[in-house]
């Protein structure tokens, strides 16, 4: 756009037939060949070629923040998802632990009670912490599983290393 502002000098150079008569437009004497300079010179366009440089530059910077804001939606995108796969992910690895945990306070109760130790009641309170808590671990796992379809997502998408060819969920 600034080179708008300088003289612009080219050489055209044309050949072509041109006669008076259709039956001479085809000989050879017919033959016309256009060869010479041009110059332009800017002068009476100051105004408007500034405006237009002004404009492009406006254009310019507008696309510049426009490409930022995008790149750090995208960035916060991937923070975000990566924040919360990683705070699900240690979630559930508690949870985890919980369900080992309650396991084996279950199979204590049972043996409390074949013992006569405890009663029946207490097993069963035993079994239905078990239930939670694997379905609270089945619901963490399918959070985490869904954070890191957003992670995929936020990256940019990285299926084929998610669904390998002929495993399509």
């Amino acid at each position: 756009m600034e080179a708008d502002f300088y003289l612009k000098v080219t050489i055209d150079a044309g050949f072509g037939f041109q006669s008076f008569s259709f039956r001479d437009f085809g000989f050879w004497n017919a033959r016309a060949w256009n060869v010479g300079p041009s110059i332009t010179l800017p002068i009476f366009q100051d105004g408007r070629l500034t405006g237009q440089l002004e404009l492009k530059k406006s254009a310019q910077r507008d696309a510049a923040i426009g490409y930022r804001k995008t790149f750090l939606s995208a960035w916060k995108d991937v923070d975000d998802a990566l924040t919360a796969y990683s705070t699900d992910q240690a979630r559930r690895d508690e949870l985890s632990a919980q369900v080992e945990t309650n396991r084996r306070a279950y199979v204590l109760a049972g043996e409390q009670y074949r013992h006569g130790m405890t009663n029946f009641l207490d097993v069963l309170d035993a079994e239905r912490r078990v239930l939670r808590s694997e379905t609270d671990f089945t619901d963490m796992t399918s959070t985490v599983s869904g954070d890191l379809v957003r992670l995929y997502l936020s990256l940019g998408g990285g299926w084929e290393s998610v669904f390998p060819a002929g495993r399509r969920g």
